[in-house]
């Protein structure tokens, strides 16, 4: 057990390994209407409109042009001609995340930062740098619940 620390957990051994796991939505409803009208025009298939869709939900195949410029001729058999027509519209969809509703960036909503990982030396001064929060407030005022009247 110390050995499988000291190789695979331990911050001092160089076969150390982290993973960190960042979910961010991939679609949202405005974005699977929109590509439901840009294929309602392309007059494509039912199988590979399907496929063409199934690409164009997925937020990082639209962001990467090129890739999906050559999937689109090579993989599904389409020209020249419609594939760059579909990476263009792609580019128009400017389709953004949401967090409960609201796009990133709007009313303070903001996608997580990446920080750095921090190297812990000395846990008592780690934790006395950490900042108290103000602690849990109530949504209604606790007198609401009181009762001062006489029960016989």
């Amino acid at each position: 057990m110390v050995d499988f620390f000291t190789t695979h957990i331990s911050a001092a051994s160089p076969t150390r390994a982290k993973i960190a796991v960042y979910m961010y939505a991939q679609s949202c409803t405005d974005t699977k209407e929109k590509v439901a009208e840009l294929l309602k025009g392309l007059d494509l298939e039912a199988e590979v409109s399907s496929k063409v869709q199934a690409l164009l939900l997925q937020r990082e195949k639209r962001q990467d042009t090129q890739g999906l410029k050559t999937h689109l001729t090579t993989e599904l058999g389409l020209s020249e001609s419609r594939a760059t027509a579909i990476v263009e519209a792609a580019n128009d969809l400017e389709a953004t995340p949401k967090v409960n509703g609201v796009a990133n960036g709007v009313d303070g909503v903001a996608p997580p930062e990446i920080k750095e990982p921090v190297l812990i030396t000395d846990v008592r001064a780690f934790k006395a740098s950490l900042t108290a929060t103000s602690g849990a407030r109530p949504v209604k005022d606790m007198s609401e619940y009181e009762d001062v009247d006489c029960k016989l």
